[in-house]
């Protein structure tokens, strides 16, 4: 396996810039195949130049209305249709404002409807689809047991019982699970053994590792946490 790829895919803000980058290189790459198959758009006499100011305008609008949906966070951290919700909105919203913008900043140029309304459709089509994708590479690289993050699991009681119980089961995810911790030692889970009280918390992280750490209420109900 790469390390270059390592690198890149394991860092927080790698992760962040190479969403950027996904996002500006679909935008910018959906203009000219949107320019090139809308015949129309030569018909009616759109120049190349004269989208240039309109496509920086719209990557400023697409990376704004993805910041504001939380859209660079790291994909891991959401589902997929969560994922597909902010696309696409971010994606509506950055060409519906730049599509007003043509109206009040570029009044005496042209610009073809048909051209833009091809930018959007295919714009719709990449992005997701390498977004998605990207979410396919992470599932690949954790089977393989790459970029996995070491969880410690905090709590006691059915809660805590029922998330060691079914996270256990989940090996080639995400998170590798070195064990639990609890006020009064917890009995071991399957897989995830107890690893002290919560006076220990400290030396358990430093010794194992610990890049997350799972707090489950003693309150909270076995269905619910199931249901999470």
């Amino acid at each position: 396996m790469s390390k270059t790829l390592l690198w890149l895919l394991g860092g927080f803000w790698r992760k962040k810039f190479l969403l950027l980058m996904i996002d500006l290189l679909s935008v910018s790459t959906a203009f000219p195949l949107a320019y090139l198959i809308s015949t129309r758009g030569f018909l009616a006499g759109a120049r190349v130049s004269d989208y240039i100011p309109l496509l920086f305008f719209l990557l400023f609008f697409l990376v704004a209305s993805m910041h504001l949906l939380d859209g660079y966070k790291p994909v891991e951290d959401r589902r997929s249709e969560r994922e597909l919700e902010i696309v696409v909105k971010a994606v509506c919203l950055a060409f519906s404002v730049t599509f007003v913008m043509t109206f009040v900043v570029f009044k005496g140029k042209v610009f073809s409807r048909y051209v833009m309304l091809s930018w959007w459709i295919i714009s719709l089509f990449i992005l997701p689809s390498l977004r998605l994708g990207l979410r396919e590479v992470y599932k690949a690289l954790w089977r393989r047991g790459y970029l996995r993050q070491r969880v410690l699991i905090v709590g006691k009681g059915e809660g805590a019982k029922a998330l060691r119980d079914r996270l256990a089961i989940q090996r080639h995810s995400r998170f590798e699970y070195v064990g639990a911790i609890a006020e009064g030692n917890p009995s071991s889970i399957r897989e995830i053994p107890s690893l002290g009280s919560l006076d220990d918390i400290e030396r358990v992280i430093e010794r194992y590792g610990v890049q997350r750490v799972f707090i489950v209420p003693s309150g909270l109900p076995y269905e619910r946490v199931s249901e999470l």
